[in-house]
């Protein structure tokens, strides 16, 4: 889940499960996902345009954006401006 905070600054919030025994404790298990957050960090901050942009005439699409395209629509049909362009 995604906490926006101000225009610029969000918090991500994640919750993990497992069905079956990892063999690792919980604190393993942060460490990890703290080190894949950490190299994701640079590329999601480096992305361009910042704002999700809401004209979809501004990207080109492919068929494995059906999900986005449908977000970015619902987000225009209820007037939420706040992180798009």
């Amino acid at each position: 889940m995604i906490q926006p905070v101000t225009e610029g600054k969000s918090i991500a919030h994640g919750i993990i499960s497992f069905n079956y025994d990892t063999g690792t404790t919980d604190e393993e298990t942060v460490k990890f996902q703290d080190m894949i957050f950490a190299k994701d960090k640079p590329i999601v901050e480096n992305q361009k345009p910042e704002d999700l942009p809401l004209d979809l005439q501004v990207e080109l699409s492919l068929k494995s954006d059906r999900m986005s395209i449908a977000y970015r629509q619902y987000l225009k049909k209820i007037g939420v401006t706040l992180g798009t362009a």
